[in-house]
């Protein structure tokens, strides 16, 4: 895909196909996965049985350009709570702290109410399950 600069950005993959693209990158040059990709008749095993249906441009681009993990929507909640709850700084108190407070404080309040575990953000200052 290309943004509105018309640079090419990197691909969004599954964390599955992420996985097994950093398995095969180990042994494997992006070439070889390519070729394999493209002549395979019977698909990948269950080790890489994430690729198979990966349309070939993402395959490429995913090698070439790089890749980004898919985020899933516990994760995605996650990281709006943490980015809202990184604004707020109880320490030195302006306006828009109560509304990055409120929001990120309603969002995790909507989680518990669906029974939504969150994840931990790597880096998070409190975790995302944090009050």
């Amino acid at each position: 895909m290309t943004n509105t600069s018309g640079k090419i950005e990197k691909v969004t993959v599954s964390r599955e196909v992420a996985e097994a693209l950093t398995v095969l990158l180990q042994d494997e040059i992006p070439e070889s996965i390519v070729e394999g990709h493209t002549y395979s008749l019977f698909g990948y095993n269950d080790r890489f049985s994430a690729l198979n249906g990966l349309p070939l441009d993402t395959l490429i681009r995913a090698l070439y350009l790089g890749y980004e993990i898919q985020l899933t929507p516990e994760e995605e909640l996650a990281e709006f709570i943490e980015e809202h709850h990184s604004k707020h700084d109880p320490m030195f108190r302006k306006p828009s702290d109560d509304y990055h407070y409120g929001v990120s404080r309603g969002a995790r309040k909507a989680a518990e109410i669906l029974g939504v575990e969150l994840p931990k953000l790597p880096g998070s200052s409190e975790g995302a399950d944090a009050n």
